[in-house]
């Protein structure tokens, strides 16, 4: 009768330790796949703000341009580092419109700029947009 009772509190030993292995396991698990979407989330938002930066760079480079050239009309890719951006063609009229984007793993990035014109380089607007 003794040997019986050992059995049992052995089995009953047993069975907690690999349920609470099994907790373990399942809350390492749940963890480690939530540290990895963080760090993908991560990485997608520093491929945005690249894109955003070398978008930015080549709104700046049109403007030195301009400054240097009031004939500039744009319409070109400009390779900055490894990467590049486009200058769309420059719409004039009343006001001239400045275009680039850039393109970061996927990531799109497009600025809009309008200047009052381009001799005094007054800028009434500078903003981030979906669509040309």
């Amino acid at each position: 009768m003794n040997n019986s009772l050992n059995t049992n509190g052995g089995f009953a030993i047993i069975s907690s330790v690999m349920i609470l292995s099994i907790i373990l396991l399942l809350i390492s698990s749940a963890t480690a796949i939530s540290v990895q979407g963080y760090l993908q989330q991560d990485q997608e938002i520093e491929q945005w703000m690249i894109a955003q930066r070398l978008s930015e760079g080549c709104m700046e480079m049109v403007l030195q341009q301009l400054r240097e050239d009031s004939t500039y009309n744009g319409n070109e890719t400009l390779t900055i580092g490894t990467e590049s951006c486009t200058i769309r063609p420059l719409i004039g009229g009343g006001t001239t419109t400045i275009q680039t984007e850039a393109t970061i793993s996927g990531h799109l990035y497009r600025l809009e700029v309008e200047l009052d014109n381009t001799t005094d380089m007054n800028i009434l607007s500078w903003k981030h947009v979906g669509a040309f």
